[in-house]
């Protein structure tokens, strides 16, 4: 998440607004800026099926159409987008200034993804397919002075996370044992057994399908 280009101040935005003005540095000090958070839901989606054929145009605008739907999506569900890594969308909830449940949330958001791309009717995006991993665990966040100021973070949540997309399905949401636990009585999950990914603390993990009606 880039702080240097504040056009919109969400609640998560303002809180760190005030923590660089507090620190100092918005004014170019090095104050570090660190937290530590005991459980935080983060997910990961790598976008599948983009290719490039000779028109840069087109390929990047393929990119800008998914990114914005995705940011519209991450907005309307109040979670904050990571700065990306090698291409993979990065959103996380459980940091200050997120409300609600946090993996809640984030189930919520990765199943409306789901939908929206399975039903998405744009010419452009006719082979897009999105894989998506998800975990819940602690991690460690910082801003971190430059040009520009930049936010990120690091922990169990998040390598977890880029091991389930890279073990998961495309189409599908694939998720670890704590993160079902903490939503088996929301949502439907479908179980993938002798996964053994490295990170994940059991050899278990699950598909997430669908959320449960009261």
């Amino acid at each position: 998440m880039n702080i240097g280009n504040k056009k919109e101040l969400s609640s998560f935005s303002r809180y760190m607004d005030q923590r660089l003005n507090k620190s100092g540095m918005a004014n170019n000090d090095q104050t570090i800026i660190a937290d530590s958070f005991d459980n935080v839901s983060v997910v990961a989606i790598r976008v599948c099926g983009v290719t490039y054929t000779g028109n840069p145009t087109s390929f990047v605008s393929q990119y800008a159409k998914v990114f914005q739907t995705l940011d519209k999506l991450c907005s309307n569900y109040g979670l904050q987008r990571i700065t990306p890594r090698s291409g993979v969308y990065l959103v996380v909830s459980g940091i200050n200034g997120s409300k609600g449940n946090p993996a809640k949330v984030i189930a919520s958001f990765a199943l409306e993804v789901k939908q929206i791309f399975s039903a998405i009717n744009m010419k452009e995006l006719a082979d897009i397919r999105l894989q998506i991993g998800i975990h819940r665990g602690p991690a460690i966040s910082g801003v971190i002075a430059g040009d520009p100021v930049f936010y990120d973070i690091w922990g169990e949540a998040i390598d977890g996370a880029y091991a389930l997309l890279d073990t998961g399905v495309e189409q599908f949401i694939h998720v670890s044992l704590g993160f079902r636990d903490a939503l088996i009585d929301h949502f439907y999950f479908l179980e993938r057994k002798n996964m053994n990914i490295k990170g994940i603390n059991s050899p278990t993990t699950f598909l997430l399908t669908a959320k449960k009606s009261r």
